[in-house]
């Protein structure tokens, strides 16, 4: 298995969504137990999901640090600052999607 793979939405399929829904699916990506995963925005554009499949790690978010495990979920939203990190001895496996668009909050 690949540590990191990324997605590509075929455009009918992007199109679609940002038509019926009001949102559009930028990139969807996987990372299994990376080591020194490290990630710290200070603006993005678009809002950010991940769900930890496995392992754990941290968000810095609004002014909290959430400790994330195997099952829970992540929604930081656009034009707010983050930071988020794989813990170094149980680095966490997550699937993430980026969205953008009117129908997202932010």
């Amino acid at each position: 298995m690949h540590p990191h793979i990324n997605i590509l939405l075929p455009d009918q399929t992007l199109s679609s969504l940002e038509m019926r829904h009001n949102f559009l699916i930028n990139k969807i990506g996987y990372y299994c137990k990376p080591q020194n995963h490290v990630m710290e925005r200070t603006d993005i554009s678009e809002a950010v999901f991940m769900l930890c499949l496995d392992g754990c790690g941290s968000v810095d978010y609004k002014g909290g640090k959430y400790e994330i495990q195997r099952g829970d979920t992540v929604f930081l939203e656009p034009h707010t600052p983050h930071r988020y990190e794989a813990n170094e001895e149980n680095p966490w496996t997550i699937f993430w999607v980026h969205f953008s668009g009117n129908g997202i909050a932010g």
